[in-house]
């Protein structure tokens, strides 16, 4: 849900009423931010798999937002 929230943020996605996804990097960064506060509070609690997908999670939404906030839109 934070990811998803995040891509919306980021324009990646459209927002839930249907409209066109608008870009508010203070949103994005804030979900961000929780995934990487989640990520440090259940270190070691966490199956490996569940792991993995918080970390890649985490590296591809940086990535995108670092894009975004470049201004360059690239989507991979």
């Amino acid at each position: 849900g934070l990811a998803q929230m995040a891509l919306m943020h980021l324009g990646e996605i459209p927002e839930a009423r249907g409209g066109a996804g608008e870009v508010d990097l203070e949103q994005a960064r804030h979900a961000i931010d929780i995934l990487d506060m989640l990520d440090a509070k259940t270190r070691g609690n966490l199956t490996e798999d569940e792991e993995q997908l918080l970390r890649h999670l985490r590296s591809d939404l940086k990535l995108r937002f670092v894009r975004a906030a470049s201004g360059s839109g690239a989507q991979s």
